[in-house]
Order: C-alpha cells, then sequence, then structure tokens
C-alpha cells in the first residue's frame, strides 16, 4: 500500500488478458455486497435541452492518447473523484501495478472493472500528491472521501454509498427530506 509514497520508477503495466479493442467508454466500480459508490453527475442531459442531475458511477469516454480500457477507467475516475486534468501517466502505471483486475465486464462498448473498498484505499493512497480543488486535504478513508468532499464545479458533485438493487426508486417524500436545510438544535 506505501508503495506509492517511494520515487522508484514504475515500470509499464504487463499486458492484460482481456482485450475490448473496439470499446468506447470505461469506468470503475467499486463495491462491497450490497453497496456501492456512486456519484452525482450535475448535468445529465435527460431530454431536448433539458439536464437533471443523475446518480452514476466513475468512467467516461475514451481519449485518443489512452491505450487500453484499463487506462481510461482508471483517468477518467481519477479525473471524476479529484476535478483534476492531465492525470500523470507515471500514477495509472503505478495504479494498474496496484490494484489487479479480478472482474470486468463490457456493455455495449463500455468496459466496467469492479474493485473493493479496500482498493480504492489504495487508490485514495496513490493520488496523495494530487491537488484536488474538492478536498482541502487529501481523502485517505472511504468515509473522508464522501464526507468532506466539497462540491466545486466539476463533473460529479457529491458521493454516496448506494444499494446494489435494480429498479429502485425513491420515496417522494424522503426525497423531499433530503433537500430541506434542517436546523440543528431546534425543535
Amino acid at each position: 500500500m506505501f508503495a506509492c509514497f517511494f520515487k522508484s520508477s514504475v515500470s509499464p503495466p504487463s499486458p492484460i488478458s482481456q482485450k475490448y479493442p473496439e470499446y468506447t467508454a470505461a469506468g470503475c466500480l467499486f463495491a462491497e455486497g450490497s453497496v456501492a459508490l456512486a456519484g452525482v453527475q450535475k448535468q445529465f442531459l435527460v431530454g431536448v435541452g433539458k439536464r437533471n442531475p443523475v446518480l452514476s458511477g466513475l468512467g467516461g469516454r475514451r481519449e485518443s492518447s489512452d491505450i487500453d480500457w484499463v487506462h481510461t477507467a482508471l483517468r477518467e475516475t481519477v479525473e471524476e473523484l479529484f476535478d483534476v486534468k492531465d492525470v500523470p501517466v507515471t500514477l495509472l502505471n503505478r495504479l494498474r501495478l496496484l490494484l489487479p483486475i479480478r472482474s470486468a465486464v463490457e456493455t455495449d462498448g463500455y468496459v466496467m472493472i469492479q474493485y473493493s473498498f479496500d482498493d480504492l484505499v489504495v487508490l485514495l493512497t496513490c493520488c496523495m500528491s494530487l491537488v484536488s480543488p474538492l478536498y482541502k486535504v487529501q481523502p485517505r478513508t472511504l468515509q473522508d472521501l464522501i464526507v468532506k468532499r466539497c462540491v466545486g464545479s466539476g463533473e460529479i458533485g457529491s458521493l454516496a454509498l448506494v444499494p446494489r438493487l435494480q429498479g429502485i426508486t425513491i420515496d417522494p417524500h424522503f426525497e423531499e427530506d433530503l433537500v430541506k436545510k434542517i436546523e440543528v438544535g431546534t425543535a
């Protein structure tokens, strides 16, 4: 885990066994058991000229400089978690070495790599040297990543743990409760 702090050179990643040459996008899903990490994509297009916030995963489009789907997934994840551009290739190579791929699935050109929350802590440790406008102090834990996030102008706003259920609907009354400002100490 502390290998990220050593300044030794990082060798290029070894070849990956799964190939998705026609992929168009990739991302990372951090999950354990019945919960997963999600982010609020603030400007999601839901209709002609209409944008609404939507819960989303971490990932995005393939760029011409991406060497493969793992590069795209890790780059997009780091960009969205920390609102940084130009993620250093040395950081991406280090993450490739320290985060072994146990599960990857491709659907309609999108490749999703599933990692554990322990893997997320490894990623956070490796990203300690990044300067993020979303954190006063770089997060070291899942709790810090979610709770200490300052929502800025980035693509992804708040982060949350969400249940891994299909077709879930938020109770309208609970949704209202979520946006109400409740004054502490008044009852």
